[in-house]
């Protein structure tokens, strides 16, 4: 699993637009193209765009002579602006995981004339496949989570989107024992739910590429019944398990139906999780 912290995505996303001079006055386009998951196939200038990871990659037909590309983001704003380098057939714009989701335009410019135009669409989407409870697969749990690991939970998650997407929350509502504090997982600095399994405790953020999936454990003791007045409660039930990105602005939400009986103690329920229909 790899972690970015949210200092570094933060300045490659603000180098973005430093240094953007004035607008540039848009014509009638001269072509374009249909955005795919993997990417849009151009004509003109612009042989294609896709992402790359947290990059978008613009590729350029070699025998076109192109001065500069601008990045217009879904609201109509610049989002970038880059000089070409002559005979470069390749540039590149760094997005991060703090872009707005949405149909990007990207212009191509020569004396200051628009010369060609293609759309892609950049937008993240968080699924979860599934949820599992710790004690059931007990060999899938890190060990540096102790103790807790029989009532920690597993997650799943796939991002089939066309964007990167920053997770930084995963809850647990419904009818676990011990639900999850969203107010805290949401404005508390480094409290997401999500077990860090390089460095221990919550970590930040975790940046899901697109077409990429990752397991997530949770920290936060969901299936716990030691805070549960009178311990286990045997009965049937169905909870909520949600994981929110695009810096807390999307949500993903998975529903199970529960089933708990009576464990080796009081305060230990047998759990059976199963996604709901």
């Amino acid at each position: 699993m790899t972690h970015y912290t949210r200092r570094t995505l933060l300045a490659a996303a603000g180098s973005l637009t430093a240094g953007l001079a004035g607008c540039l006055s848009l014509g009638s386009e001269t072509n374009g193209s249909a955005s795919t998951s993997n990417g849009t196939n151009g004509s003109g200038a612009i042989q294609a765009a896709r992402i790359e990871g947290t990059t978008l990659v613009i590729e350029l037909r070699p025998e076109t002579t192109v001065d500069r590309l601008t990045v217009i983001d879904p609201s109509g704003a610049a989002f970038a602006d880059r000089t070409v380098t002559t005979g470069a057939t390749r540039v590149s714009v760094e997005i991060g995981t703090r872009y707005t989701p949405g149909e990007y335009r990207i212009h191509a410019v020569r004396d200051d004339e628009q010369i060609a135009t293609t759309a892609l669409e950049i937008a993240p989407e968080i699924e979860i496949l599934d949820v599992r409870v710790g004690a059931n697969h007990m060999d899938e749990m890190p060990d540096s989570l102790g103790n807790s690991r029989k009532v920690e939970a597993i997650a799943t998650v796939l991002n089939s989107g066309t964007g990167p997407a920053a997770i930084a929350g995963l809850l647990f509502g419904g009818g676990v024992p011990n639900p999850s504090e969203r107010g805290k997982i949401q404005s508390e600095a480094r409290r997401s739910g999500i077990y860090n399994l390089e460095a221990g405790g919550d970590v930040e953020e975790l940046v899901l590429l697109s077409g990429k999936k990752e397991t997530l454990y949770s920290t936060t003791l969901p299936f716990s019944w030691a805070q549960t007045s009178g311990g286990c409660r045997p009965g049937d039930g169905s909870i909520t398990v949600s994981v929110l990105y695009s810096h807390g602005q999307r949500e993903a939400r998975w529903v199970g139906n529960v089933s708990y009986s009576e464990g080796a103690d009081r305060y230990e329920c047998k759990t059976t999780l199963t996604e709901a229909d």
